[in-house]
């Protein structure tokens, strides 16, 4: 079978192995005996040191999925919020901070060794949310569940496969079937599960939202309409293009177009590299998914500088545009400006 993507090249195998060998790092670094004695400092996002438990697991391994999208730091239990100079906490770990402090602890130290155990009855019981759970699993044991954690995105997957499942399916259970599809066919048989879930979101153009992408409904409808007044500002300013005879005034509206487009293409990403479907390698200092603007159709070859024209790259498939050049990338991106 004809993939759009080279998923057996050493530069493909390297990238995946490394995010691998990150979750290895951290699971290491976060072994059950350090959770265990870990304290709110060590584990709580809110404070700006990005060196605790739930820093990493949102924003270093966002390429084990990115959760930032659902409910921001409450889906922790325990977090830091640094408006009001204190921790806070979800009452369904209890009632008191202390209480859900040991709770949530207790709560992952119990997820871990289900999820050793494939205990699937504990870990669907978990007082974590879907996502978090989940990727707290893919992180863990990257070997046995796969970084897709929504049952919208995997019955989507499952759909594209032609896998059969009932509609009351959990999440372990619509992951088990993927996985199985994935030993049963030799074009993925010998894919690592990371592998796999970057061959299902390449090869099957992903679902309207990535996963990675988070799924809140809201937080979708939000980006719908900032997208809608950026498009609008961007056609504002093709307006009030100056005078040609003016080169410097010439210079600076491209300069301030191209700007536009680029906050464009970088917010419609939603911090997804839109040719390797991985996320951004890390935030700016602004905290936001490090992406780059790359026009398909090269402007010096006559393209337009315009959202349909530009699409949002990591580093790596940026520079590689430039170098390599290939139509058959070319095209693929093409596909995604078009996607609905």
């Amino acid at each position: 079978m004809a993939f759009e993507h080279d998923y057996t090249s050493k530069q493909a195998i390297d990238d995946i192995e490394g995010v691998i060998a990150q979750a290895r790092t951290f699971s290491s670094q976060y072994n059950r005996s350090v959770i265990k004695n870990m304290t709110m400092e060590q584990y709580c996002i809110g404070h700006g040191d990005h060196d605790n438990f739930c820093y990493k697991i949102e924003r270093e391994l966002e390429r084990m999925g990115n959760i930032t999208g659902m409910s921001r730091q409450k889906k922790f239990g325990v977090w830091y919020d640094k408006k009001l100079g204190k921790y806070q906490h979800t009452k369904k770990f209890g009632n008191s901070l202390e209480d859900a402090w040991i709770n949530a602890k207790n709560e992952i130290l119990k997820l871990l060794e289900a999820g050793e155990k494939r205990n699937y009855a504990i870990i669907e019981k978990s007082n974590f949310s879907q996502l978090f759970r989940y990727k707290l699993l893919a992180i863990y044991y990257p070997d046995i569940y796969i970084s897709i954690y929504s049952d919208n995105h995997l019955r989507w997957f499952c759909d594209q496969l032609g896998i059969r499942y009932e509609s009351s399916e959990k999440a372990y259970e619509l992951q088990r079937k993927l996985i199985q599809y994935k030993e049963q066919h030799e074009d993925t048989r010998d894919m690592s599960l990371v592998m796999y879930v970057k061959w299902l979101y390449g090869e099957h153009d992903g679902p309207p939202k990535t996963e990675w992408a988070g799924s809140n409904v809201d937080a979708h409808k939000e980006l719908e309409k900032q997208l809608r007044e950026m498009e609008k500002e961007i056609e504002d300013h093709a307006k009030k293009r100056p005078d040609g005879n003016d080169s410097r005034l010439v210079e600076e509206w491209k300069i301030a177009r191209w700007d536009l487009v680029s906050a464009y293409v970088k917010k419609r990403a939603g911090g997804i590299c839109q040719l390797c479907g991985m996320p951004a390698p890390f935030n700016n200092k602004k905290d936001e998914p490090y992406l780059e603007c790359h026009h398909i159709i090269w402007m010096r070859r006559g393209g337009d500088d315009k959202p349909d024209n530009a699409v949002a790259l990591c580093p790596n498939c940026h520079k590689k545009m430039h170098i390599l050049d290939r139509e058959d990338d070319v095209a693929y991106l093409k596909k995604q400006v078009t996607k609905k």
